[in-house]
């Protein structure tokens, strides 16, 4: 079909003008006879279009006979990046002449009001007409050509953000949650120089140091359009670094309390109210009096609308009554068998017939014997001594006469022994006892629980401290809710006598950090799954990806891996220097394995680095354990 419109083709002759030559050479041939028996073609041009649309829009044909069926418009509304361009089905038209087609362009109207029209690209004429720009493309007067105008369609509206919204997480010490959402797009988080950005979802949960930290959104649509949010948060943590003993006869103990990011802090006994107790970085609480029993001091650092979801905590039993002591005595002749029986006591002391040495007390077991008791009156006197340090007072006293010679009628009574000149030693075990610990953990240890057996001689108890902290203990002792890290359980046996083993029994383990404690950082996703260590893991495919941990005082490093039979490779640094290569490919799938990397001839401070040394191949980490101390 002609253009109405143009009024030049081919060389620029006049349309009208080439129409007539034909008429008239057509004429000319058949009255010389020259014409020929074939029959003339039906068309002499034919254009072939094949059009683009870049982003989503329509293309149609306003103008132009189409051959084979061909449709008259191509929609391309799946194409959601103006940046990329998609081609429809090939078309063509054909004329006597040229051939003509007109084309109009329409943008998506979903996403509403997102994408514009933009213009064209290859066109051979344009025009406007009822507010569209249209596209012309033809072919020559006796020509077959092809032609790939494109349409070109603009999203002109970016994504927009709500949110940050950051929230503590309740049940752990310096972790968020944040709420987002977008109206389009692909989201993406990051910690503001510290994580560079990683997919997540509204719900994202990151766990940083103390103090204040801006935690980034970004929202990308298709094209590239992008729009960023970002809260600040200010991480709070609070620790007692010293407090009373377990048991203790103080009343008004002193607490040191410390925290980094809090100004306040604020305190709560045994679920009382909460009550400004210091100021931080560093602080000095001292208790009012309290009454005998359990307490619990609660301490919570705040840095004005922020505070430390979990506070730090310190439990402890305040005794300031003195136990109480029933002596039995079984005299046998010289000899006499004495049993203490004090509920609270932890140890005795005794003093026998000495009113000359008022102040000397001598250590006595529960139950023991006096032999070579002269004849007379004895006195026994015993003081108790509790776990908080309470001494009976005054001291327990029990008298008893020794009667061993016979005396004839009419004759003097033999005069009785003095006591102050002939005394009676009381007797001492003076020798401490020895400590085992028969059984349990040590090394690298998979569980936050552990159970211990203990050893000493017969009729012995044991004292046990983890970590500084006492923990009731008996033949053996176990232990539950460990945090990762190392721990150091130490026991000393206690003999009947009260004599306590002055080199106590040491054992010390270490419990890996899990996965989720470890940063995520780009090329990383934590996976939940009942078969790793703690539950989950990290996983990378992806070549340097790398995880880093800041440490103190390490004085050996494992990993917590997965292996399987394609399964790549790990480099461990420590600052710039490899630890080891771990190859983590194996003949069969294992989870929870642990691999030793290195151990520090002197403790190591600095960052630890975890990094990809394969591509394409699954990398699976499910802890870091750090042993120190």
């Amino acid at each position: 079909m002609s253009n109405p419109e143009t009024t030049t083709a081919g060389h620029g002759r006049p349309v009208r003008t080439l129409r007539a030559l034909v008429v008239l050479l057509g004429t000319l041939a058949v009255a010389t006879g020259v014409l020929t028996t074939t029959a003339a073609p039906a068309s002499a041009g034919q254009v072939g279009v094949t059009v683009g649309i870049r982003g989503a829009g329509a293309v149609t044909v306003v103008e132009g006979s189409l051959e084979d069926g061909a449709t008259g418009t191509c929609q391309r509304h799946d194409n959601q990046d103006h940046r990329v361009t998609v081609w429809c089905p090939r078309f063509r038209n054909s004329e006597v002449l040229e051939a003509w087609v007109w084309l109009r362009a329409t943008p998506a109207g979903s996403p509403r009001g997102h994408w514009v029209f933009d213009g064209w690209n290859g066109c051979d004429r344009t025009r406007d007409r009822d507010g569209h720009t249209e596209c012309a493309v033809h072919s020559g007067a006796f020509s077959s050509d092809e032609r790939q105008p494109v349409a070109r369609f603009l999203d002109v509206v970016r994504p927009e953000i709500w949110g940050p919204v950051a929230s503590p997480v309740s049940d752990k010490d310096l972790a968020f949650r944040f709420a987002f959402g977008a109206t389009d797009g692909v989201t993406e988080c990051s910690i503001v120089g510290r994580l560079a950005w990683f997919p997540c979802a509204s719900g994202h949960e990151v766990t940083v140091p103390e103090g204040a930290h801006r935690f980034a959104v970004r929202a990308t649509d298709p094209s590239g359009n992008a729009d960023v949010a970002e809260a600040e948060v200010e991480a709070i943590d609070t620790r007692i670094s010293s407090g009373p003993a377990a048991t203790t006869n103080d009343p008004t103990p002193s607490f040191r309390l410390h925290t980094v990011a809090g100004e306040g802090l604020w305190c709560a006994l045994d679920d009382g109210p909460w009550t400004l107790c210091g100021t931080g970085p560093d602080a000095t609480y001292d208790l009012p009096a309290v009454a005998d029993g359990e307490h619990r001091l609660l301490v919570q650092a705040r840095h004005f609308q922020w505070v430390d979801p979990v506070p730090a905590v310190w439990r402890w039993t305040t005794d300031t009554v003195a136990p109480t002591t029933v002596i039995a005595v079984r005299p046998d002749g010289s000899r006499a068998e004495v049993t203490l029986v004090a509920p609270d006591a932890v140890s005795f002391a005794c003093r026998l017939d000495m009113p000359s040495r008022p102040g000397t007390w001598d250590p006595c077991p529960a139950a023991f014997t006096y032999v070579g008791l002269a004849d007379g009156e004895h006195t026994l006197a015993v003081r108790a001594t509790d776990a908080a340090g309470n001494v009976e007072s005054p001291a327990a006293v029990h008298r008893w006469t020794v009667t061993t010679r016979q005396q004839d009628p009419g004759t003097d009574p033999t005069p009785v022994p003095d006591p102050t000149t002939h005394p009676v030693p009381v007797p001492r075990d003076t020798t401490a006892p020895e400590t085992t610990i028969t059984s349990g953990p040590s090394g690298y240890v998979l569980s936050p629980s552990a159970s211990f057996g203990l050893g000493s001689e017969r009729g012995a108890t044991h004292r046990c401290d983890l970590d500084g902290r006492s923990v009731p203990c008996g033949s053996s002792v176990a232990l539950a809710g460990l945090a990762s890290g190392t721990h150091r359980l130490s026991v000393a046996a206690v003999d009947a006598a009260g004599n306590v083993d002055a080199t106590p029994a040491v054992r010390t383990w270490t419990v890996p950090g899990t996965a989720r404690e470890l940063p995520i950082t780009r090329g990383w996703r934590l996976r939940r799954t009942a078969a790793a260590y703690g539950g989950s893991r990290l996983e990378s495919t992806r070549r340097d990806a790398r995880l880093t941990r800041k440490v103190n005082d390490a004085r050996s490093v494992a990993l917590v891996v997965g292996k399987g039979r394609r399964h790549g490779t790990v480099k461990v640094y420590a600052g710039s220097r490899l630890l080891r290569t771990v190859r983590l490919a194996a003949p069969r799938t294992a989870a929870r394995v642990v691999v030793p990397v290195a151990s520090f001839a002197t403790p190591y401070t600095g960052r630890l680095h975890v990094v990809v040394a394969t591509e394409g191949r699954p990398v699976r980490i499910e802890g870091l354990g750090v042993a120190t101390g």
